[in-house]
């Protein structure tokens, strides 16, 4: 089961990835975040139900879901920025047929840049990520 469906992603404000395609997304950015948490588990309100130290299960698995959403969404504007021949598309113009391309390189920079404030962001503050990435 993921940790962050379609419903709860739009429940928490969230709607650039559409209803059919989220879960792959979904994974996807659960992966990502993962891999920078060091695999540890994430915070689930049911599996820890009691609040101690001001520690509030219910706000961290909404600050844990609102990062795979983050993460989520930079990899999916990731994919859309891609032209028919694969290439990101910078800009477009229909009058005349006018194309310019950013390099794919530069778009990976842009999502990794959105991933890691997203890590940082939402991962850091109940101990989770550890500054590897």
């Amino acid at each position: 089961m993921p940790y962050v469906t379609h419903e709860r992603y739009a429940s928490l404000g969230y709607s650039a990835v559409p209803q059919g395609v989220f879960p792959r997304w979904s994974a996807a950015a659960e992966n990502k975040a993962r891999q920078a948490i060091l695999n540890r588990p994430f915070i689930n309100p049911e599996d820890t139900p009691i609040a101690y130290n001001n520690f509030d299960p219910a706000y961290w698995s909404e600050q844990n879901a609102r990062g795979i959403c983050e993460i989520a969404e930079a990899l999916y504007s990731e994919n859309l920025s891609q032209g028919a021949d694969g290439l990101p598309v910078a800009s477009f113009s229909n009058q005349q047929y006018s194309e310019s391309y950013v390099s794919p390189a530069d778009v990976r920079k842009l999502t990794q840049s959105k991933t890691d404030k997203a890590i940082g962001m939402y991962f850091t503050q109940n101990q989770l990520y550890r500054g590897v990435c």
